[in-house]
């Protein structure tokens, strides 16, 4: 698995995008204002997006969602059912920051803890790591990479599962 970086807007915070190397199946993960980077990125080099991770609902990590829908629109939108009022408030969530966003596509698909995401032939375990938001919890839980919920990216210490920083959800691939 392949882990690719897109950072942009005010907030710096990092859209990701994990490509399955063997098969070009990829997903989004908090594609917030590196999304259009993430889009174009998707199509030259003709990877297979197969579905949006939202880690949690914080504006900075949703606001290119509609980005990546309007590219993709068939392409599945997950997010904890416990977020879904956060992510349906992001024009309030923006408007304490001064900005404005546009609303963006519903989820289609809950992540729930214990589940798997499978994209080509990788996949992302879902735990529950609590404490920044109601709903994070995309923490897949694998060995090579991981991505924080929290805005960091790094491999784990170890190949002993930890909770993100002061809560949260971690994508581990």
């Amino acid at each position: 698995m392949q882990i690719r970086t897109f950072t942009g807007g005010g907030f710096g915070e990092n859209a990701y995008l994990a490509v399955c190397e063997e098969t070009g199946a990829c997903v989004a993960v908090d594609p917030g204002s590196g999304a259009p980077m993430l889009v174009r990125t998707v199509e030259a080099e003709g990877f297979d997006l197969e579905a949006v991770l939202l880690t949690h609902a914080h504006l900075d990590h949703i606001e290119g969602v509609s980005d990546v829908h309007a590219a993709h629109p068939d392409v599945p939108i997950w997010l904890h059912p416990d977020d879904l009022a956060l992510y349906r408030g992001v024009q309030r969530q923006a408007a304490m920051f001064g900005l404005s966003v546009d609303a963006q596509p519903e989820p289609t698909d809950e992540l729930i803890p214990g589940e798997t995401v499978g994209f080509g032939l990788c996949s992302f375990d879902i735990a529950f790591a609590p404490g920044h938001a109601p709903g994070e919890r995309p923490g897949p839980e694998r060995r090579r990479h991981a991505l924080g919920v929290e805005d960091v990216l790094g491999p784990p210490r170890d190949a002993v599962q930890r909770p993100a920083p002061r809560g949260g959800a971690a994508v581990v691939g």
